[in-house]
């Protein structure tokens, strides 16, 4: 919602009038509160948008503010409830857990608002303290107060996946996900998973095209620029080898709903000795032959999704010739006090 509603609404029929989409084919639009009034929204629902996803973070005013969001409690409550009224059949939200300044009490209140709130979806992520961001740099010079530890954090997390998990229909689709299991259909995260075509188009927009995975610039000025002077856009974009692609489905463990132990050893023989691992700290759950992760799997869910990253480049490398292939690059590494390293890549939307 960077641009203006008329915009976005010729963008999205410019679309679907040049591409074979599904007549019931889901269409998401990433809304800021800045500015999505019932005007914007109408110009939406004419488009034929059918699922928003708000970036909250959080729903207390004080928090919110301390982390640079100008709308209050009460606009984000508004809005919600009217895109709701308005008939968006999915409405998504995402929560940020261990901002600066957030008591267990707020995220507490933050959970239970959302479990209440008319949505259909949620995703909480752990902040990711960005080095060299303004926040960062606020918490070192004593600015702004510091970060709970590792067992904050996860009681932070555990809080909202109780909470989530016991809700009336809804179930966890992945590590960070929840959703009613009905009306939340989950289709642009398992596809990340499930070796489909992704074509992301704008700013800040990532795809996947067969081998070949992007990310365009998140500057809008830049981007803009970039379109009109007809120069670079500074994308940044690597090309997987073959091999990799149909070892995606091994993510189906932490991005999925779980997988079958076959066929995760089918995929990655080398994982046996970390899987073991994995079930024996009770991270992974295994039942008749699905693995699925716990509740503290799912805390740790980036740790496994880099343990499975590193399985998936031995058995690449185990099938060339050439050096071994780095096929992914977890950006932010702690360590588990039972070895397993924590690994995050959200960010504060």
């Amino acid at each position: 919602t960077a641009l203006e509603p008329m915009q976005l609404a010729r963008l999205i029929t410019a679309i679907r009038n040049q591409y074979p989409l599904a007549r019931n084919c889901e269409v998401t639009v990433e809304c800021r509160f800045d500015g999505l009034d019932e005007d914007y929204l109408h110009h939406l629902r004419g488009a034929g948008v059918n699922r928003l996803s708000f970036g909250v973070q959080s729903f207390d005013t004080k928090v919110r503010q301390s982390v640079g969001r100008i709308a209050t409690s009460d606009q984000l409550l508004q809005t919600i409830a009217m895109a709701h009224v308005m008939g968006f059949e999915g409405i998504s939200l995402d929560l940020i857990y261990n901002l600066p300044g957030q008591p267990a009490e707020a995220w507490m209140a933050d959970v239970m608002i959302l479990a209440k709130a008319p949505v259909t979806a949620a995703s909480v992520y752990a902040l990711i303290p960005m080095r060299g961001s303004t926040m960062v740099k606020q918490i070192e010079t004593g600015k702004s107060e510091p970060l709970g530890d590792t067992q904050h954090e996860y009681d932070l997390f555990a809080t909202a996946h109780d909470v989530l998990t016991e809700r009336e229909d809804w179930q966890r689709f992945s590590f960070h996900h929840f959703g009613h299991r009905e009306r939340e259909t989950n289709i642009y995260n398992s596809t990340r998973s499930g070796g489909m075509d992704t074509l992301g188009i704008g700013c800040g927009a990532g795809g996947v095209l067969g081998p070949l995975s992007y990310m365009n610039p998140m500057d809008i000025a830049k981007y803009i620029d970039a379109q009109t002077t007809d120069t670079s856009q500074g994308a940044m974009a690597f090309m997987q080898p073959p091999e990799v692609l149909p070892l995606g489905r091994a993510y189906q463990l932490t991005e999925g709903q779980g997988i079958s132990r076959r066929e995760l050893l089918g995929l990655l023989p080398d994982f046996e000795p970390a899987l073991e691992k994995l079930i024996a700290l009770e991270l992974v759950r295994t039942s008749d032959d699905h693995l699925t992760l716990t509740r503290e799997g799912c805390f740790w869910g980036y740790n496994i999704t880099a343990l499975i990253t590193e399985a998936m480049s031995e058995a690449v490398a185990n099938q060339q010739t050439t050096p071994p292939v780095h096929v992914g690059h977890p950006p932010h590494i702690a360590k588990h006090p039972a070895g397993v390293t924590q690994c995050s890549s959200s960010s504060t939307n």
